[in-house]
């Protein structure tokens, strides 16, 4: 957890990534606050945003079939690319 909060800023690399970006945003995260994850989402060229009102840290498990059905949209749109 100290290693995760030291960390040095990394938003360079979404701002030079050339390949699509998936953002999964709980809007009642605690860990991953949304108001500083959202700006992060126009950094990237290329992304899909996914935006869930009642989830958390753990969207996978918390809104599963919902983040799969993403994950494959997600995955289609990289191999049509």
């Amino acid at each position: 957890l100290q290693a995760m909060l030291e960390r040095e800023d990394a938003t360079d690399v979404l701002k030079n990534i050339s390949v699509p970006v998936l953002f999964f945003v709980g809007m009642k995260d605690k860990n991953v606050l949304p108001e500083k994850l959202i700006p992060q989402t126009l950094l990237s060229k290329i992304s899909q945003t996914e935006i869930y009102d009642d989830v958390a840290h753990m969207g996978m498990f918390e809104e599963k079939e919902k983040t799969q059905g993403a994950a494959i949209k997600f995955i289609s749109l990289c191999v049509s690319m």
